[in-house]
């Protein structure tokens, strides 16, 4: 069963490419290069937004993230081993992909009025006062923190889940999965060029006023 778009794939990979590029450049003092792959990061995730609004069905806010009643049942399934595949997120994976797009959208706010004091300023440092991009700049530290605490996190879920036998990693990069149920109802998938057209223009223009 099909159940994830080429978008959704593309941005999960994307995201994690850019995150990587984010953290190594910082660790080098490569601060240029940080704002421009940082830049391309904050259009990934503006268009993941859109899609999560508009898109297929396994993509959209209000098709995977279920109320804290479900959640917990959800759980409660899983601990006594009861918890069937989902198509798609399942809930308890819904929240962490809320979180980790909140914890991302807080990364690269922040990140545009941070400022090392030394060589470079977020692009948005000009218009903010000393003590918000002293703010600004701490939350950033801190939260790239909460990001990698989250992400690993999710690698582990991913690592039991493959145990258990739910092949999430290949169907991420195929979009298909194979341990469905046959009597489960395949998602509507949308096509996918809004998204990307809005993310390559949005990285387009960033990239123009970062640079330019």
């Amino acid at each position: 069963m099909r159940i994830w778009d080429s978008y959704v794939r593309l941005y999960h990979w994307l995201q994690l490419g850019l995150i990587g590029g984010c953290w190594w450049t910082a660790e080098n003092s490569e601060m240029e290069l940080h704002i421009t792959i940082a830049s391309v990061l904050i259009a990934l995730w503006v268009s993941r937004l859109f899609w999560g609004f508009t898109g297929s069905d396994t993509a959209r806010f209000c098709r995977f993230v279920k109320g804290p009643g479900q959640t917990i049942a959800f759980a409660r399934a899983m601990l006594t081993g009861q918890a069937k595949p989902s198509v798609g997120h399942n809930p308890l994976g819904a929240w962490m992909i809320v979180a980790l797009l909140v914890v991302i959208g807080v990364q690269g706010i922040t990140g545009l009025f941070s400022s090392d004091e030394i060589f470079t300023d977020g692009p948005l440092v000009a218009y903010a006062s000393s003590e918000t991009v002293e703010f600004m700049t701490q939350i950033h530290e801190l939260n790239f923190n909460l990001l990698m605490a989250l992400a690993a996190v999710h690698v582990l879920a991913v690592v039991v889940y493959s145990i258990k036998g739910e092949k999430l990693v290949p169907a991420m990069i195929t979009g298909k999965r194979g341990d469905l149920a046959t009597s489960e109802q395949a998602p509507g998938l949308k096509p996918v060029w809004p998204a990307i057209v809005l993310f390559l223009i949005l990285a387009a223009a960033s990239y123009s006023w970062i640079t330019g």
